[in-house]
């Protein structure tokens, strides 16, 4: 993997951190952990200066067979042969849906890579920041006009791979990390404004083992993160501190431990991935609530049984330590999660070539968003499944946790695969304040259908299980890849609650090596030409402060059942709650802030049917 030099001219500020030798952190003997957690601090410490004042960089490449060595690690191609009288899955949907769906709102390019784009990206209030290898940042504004291309090595750290970004819309600022330092250490910045062009705190963790494979989430009580040493096969688990971060803490640490060694995670999956953590989407929970990690297991993928299994993790910040136990296991219907194990030729036929690309089965797709609604939470994960020789099908879940009880159960199951011979894979997942899904993927067949990308949905009042929304087609490739495809593709939520971002690659370069990127974001309204109403887009929600009061004036409701307005402080704690009937649709109330500090809040309307959320700046 290749290294990029270090740019001193980024800093504004520097200082060492309270650091520590960590070759001998969680008990590691021969570069095998133990089972405790321990806390560190980073190696170093900085402060850039703002990247719009700096030269863009140039896209980084780098060679791609020397990396395809790297993600291999240690693993042996797999001895596992597949039970090929599994049962069918019963749960297929083999119909694309009927009703029409509204166009792309904006469909721009992103940048464009050479081999696989590990294509990743957050929406804020005016700008689309999306990450692609190697270490690589590309900032725009909302209607696709690029602002800026930024590095780690521009943020003043070292690049290895997988570059990771997020929004924390709760406190208005970009998150970015990545794999630095020939895979040793993470290096995190987070911005010190709203302005992802501005300047950022950097902070660089040493690790004991490779944190390859990072993916991140917002909880309320740190940026909760997992990796993967594909050497040890060991998943990880890290905790950061969100709090110190946000505030520019040169001392900010975090707590590092490991899932159990016990537990194998999709040991015969073609990708090594990482259980996933949830990403708060609605309001933040309350400070305390659990995160949850959850993964699935595949009788066909030589595991005991079909069931996503469900952890929790208790961080206590105090202390310093992080304790992850089990909670459930939810059985699922069976289906086929078998493609190749660790055959990394790949798998998915692609039309007029012997090459094949990864199908990209064993982890859930990320991110797996989490929004609290009126007596639930609802959590959305997809994978990739076989539908039969090698065809790609999407199996998608929506989880739903009851408020009083804490069980988690599912609410409704279903793999998309409609019965066209086309492979869908690698997808992205989301759901909207009002609880509608939406499904962003590649597609390919063995004939004349060249890698490109597609999405549908469902509304929530739809009937369960099925994917209403005719598909859509957001960019068409025309050519085959001959390369290793990227690890993942990611959706996300606006924070308008209703909009839907998607990047993902597809493949328009005619010898196969480079993956080119899109960027696309979307509603799901049914198109004009249909008689059903754009329910998604109805409800408005406004909250302005007078003097010791928050006026809030909601409309567009869809109906007059009742509903409840919460106050929250910006780490969940719910403030006040109060139930209401609407009238003619619409309802205004006041709330008394009284007595509350200066700050951010956010208030939430919503019942079992509806949920939206705005954030006020309380004078």
């Amino acid at each position: 993997m290749r290294r990029f030099t270090f740019l001193p001219i980024v800093m504004a500020s520097v200082s060492l951190c309270s650091g520590q030798n960590t070759n001998n952190l969680l008990g590691y003997k021969k570069g095998k952990p133990s089972q405790t957690t321990q806390y560190i601090h980073c190696t170093s410490f900085h402060v850039t200066k703002p990247l719009r004042e700096l030269a863009n960089s140039v896209m980084k490449t780098g060679p791609y067979k020397a990396d395809i060595d790297d993600e291999r690690g240690t693993h042996a191609p797999s001895k596992f042969h597949p039970n090929y009288n599994y049962p069918k899955d019963p749960v297929v949907q083999h119909k694309v849906g009927s009703v029409a769906l509204d166009t792309t709102i904006v469909n721009f390019e992103g940048g464009n890579w050479f081999y696989r784009p590990d294509a990743n990206g957050a929406a804020g209030p005016n700008n689309y920041v999306q990450g692609v290898n190697l270490c690589n940042y590309n900032i725009y504004d909302k209607v696709g006009n690029l602002l800026l291309s930024t590095d780690m090595t521009t943020l003043g750290g070292d690049c290895s791979d997988d570059p990771i970004v997020i929004y924390d819309k709760y406190a208005d600022r970009w998150v970015v990390c990545d794999v630095t330092y020939n895979y040793q250490n993470l290096s995190f910045a987070v911005s010190t404004t709203p302005d992802p062009t501005g300047s950022y705190y950097v902070w660089t963790y040493a690790f004991p083992v490779m944190p390859d494979f990072p993916k991140f989430t917002v909880w309320t009580d740190g940026y909760y993160a997992t990796y993967r040493d594909i050497n040890l096969d060991t998943a990880g688990i890290a905790v950061l501190e969100r709090n110190r971060m946000l505030k520019g803490d040169p001392n900010a640490g975090l707590i590092i431990s490991r899932f159990p060694s016990s537990i194998v995670v999709n040991r015969e999956s073609q990708l090594p991935g990482s259980p996933r953590l949830l990403t708060c989407d609605g309001v933040l929970p309350p400070w305390g609530t659990p995160e949850y990690l959850m993964y699935y297991t595949n009788i066909n993928m030589g595991d005991p049984s079909n069931s996503i299994m469900i952890y929790q993790l208790q961080t206590d910040t105090t202390n310093k330590t992080c304790v992850l136990s089990f909670v459930d296991s939810l059985a699922t219907y069976p289906y086929d999660g078998y493609f190749a194990g660790y055959a990394f030729g790949g798998n998915i036929i692609e039309p007029g070539t012997s090459s094949s690309v990864w199908s990209l089965e064993g982890p859930f797709s990320y991110h797996a968003p989490y929004i609290q609604f009126t007596g639930y939470s609802s959590v959305v994960l997809s994978c990739t499944v076989n539908l039969g020789d090698s065809v790609g099908g999407i199996r998608w879940y929506e989880l739903r946790q009851n408020d009083t009880t804490k069980k988690w159960s599912i609410y409704q199951q279903s793999t998309f695969g409609p019965n066209d011979s086309v492979s869908r894979w690698n997808s992205g997942i989301c759901m909207n304040m009002n609880g509608d899904i939406s499904i962003a993927y590649n597609v390919t067949n063995s004939t004349n259908l060249y890698p490109g990308i597609r999405y549908t949905g469902r509304l929530a009042s739809d009937p369960l299980n099925q994917m209403t929304f005719a598909e859509q087609t957001a960019m068409s490739g025309t050519h085959s890849f001959a390369t290793q495809w990227g690890d993942i593709s990611e959706s996300w939520l606006d924070p308008d609650g209703l909009t839907f971002w998607h990047t993902n690659q597809y493949i328009i370069d005619s010898t196969g090596q480079t993956a080119n990127v899109r960027i696309f974001s979307y509603k799901l309204n049914p198109a004009l030409t249909t008689n059903i109403a754009p329910v998604s887009a109805a409800s408005e929600l406004k909250v302005y402060q007078t003097n010791n009061y928050l006026n809030v004036l909601v409309s567009g409701l869809p109906n007059n059942d009742k509903i409840v307005v919460n106050l929250f402080d910006i780490n969940g704690k719910q403030l006040t709650s109060e139930w209401m009937t609407p009238e003619a649709n619409k309802l205004e109330t006041k709330i008394n802030i009284s007595g509350l500090a200066k700050g951010t809040y956010l208030v939430r309307i919503g019942n079992k049917n509806l949920q939206k959320v705005s954030k006020v700046i309380i004078e």
